[in-house]
């Protein structure tokens, strides 16, 4: 695997925490992106898209209320071969007060990521305190099947506006992810997608799901394709907790794969 297949992104905001704590990171979570739902399996897949968000606590910060630090993520691959390594520099003020910010280790895996155990491990060092605090987390890649994989939400449809999987009543909710391990032996690709919504009792919202599909027949893109992108959306109508199933179909081998996930509506 080369190592430019892999990208990596970064992220550190603001928070709270008490001010004279001892540098450290928790609330370690695998997610569904940025601020997507927590993801319970640590099983992924080529084209699929590893995230964990944590919190890092007990910054130093100097007279004009300012952290600087460097945060640094590493992803080793079987054998211990360092496959990614990566140091950012992390410096600003905390606008609502506090010692301590969120912050997000994401990467995607390229098709053609070899299956096994891959490790993360993300450092924090506070230049003003001298610290360093880190977390480590074992992830199974696993060869590729019919499934789905990187799902994100957003509140744009360009996916530019991370969001939770849920919002506000009146709100429109946008979604993506891809379809892998479909078959491509007959010279066609074809991927139905079905979207539901169940209550809190597992009843459907909806007397029919919403369907969408992805079809082609090209020699050539049938050939390169080692993914399918899906996409939807879905207004927010009424506050409450749900539960959104995506379910994708490949309609040449009639294979079906399922990934759902809780949905939280608010009022405003």
């Amino acid at each position: 695997m080369k190592h430019a297949s892999l990208v990596a992104i970064l992220v550190s905001i603001m928070a709270a925490a008490s001010a004279d704590a001892k540098l450290e990171i928790k609330d370690v979570q695998a997610a569904y992106g940025h601020l997507g739902p927590e993801r319970k399996s640590l099983d992924f897949y080529p084209s699929d898209e590893v995230c964990f968000r944590y919190s890092i606590a007990g910054l130093k910060l100097d007279g004009d209320g300012k952290f600087d630090g460097e945060l640094t993520t590493t992803f080793k691959g079987p054998g211990g071969a360092n496959l990614l390594n990566v140091t950012n520099a992390i410096t600003g003020v905390i606008p609502l007060g506090g010692s301590s910010l969120p912050g997000m280790a994401r990467l995607s895996l390229p098709t053609s990521v070899d299956p096994g155990a891959y490790t993360m491990t993300v450092t924090f060092r506070d230049k003003l305190s001298k610290e360093q605090a880190s977390f480590r987390r074992t992830v199974n890649v696993k060869a590729a099947e019919f499934t789905a994989v990187a799902l994100q939400f957003s509140y744009d449809p360009d996916g530019k506006v991370p969001a939770p999987a849920g919002g506000v009543v009146g709100q429109t909710l946008y979604f993506r992810l891809k379809a892998i391990g479909f078959t491509r032996t007959s010279g066609r690709i074809a991927i139905a997608m079905e979207v539901q919504v169940l209550d809190a009792q597992g009843r459907p919202m909806m007397p029919k799901p919403i369907r969408t599909s992805v079809e082609t027949d090209d020699a050539d893109v049938v050939k390169r394709a080692s993914d399918v992108s899906l996409r939807g959306n879905m207004s927010l109508n009424r506050a409450g907790d749900f539960t959104l199933r995506l379910t994708l179909t490949d309609r040449v081998a009639e294979k079906a794969a399922t990934l759902e996930v809780p949905l939280h509506v608010a009022e405003p």
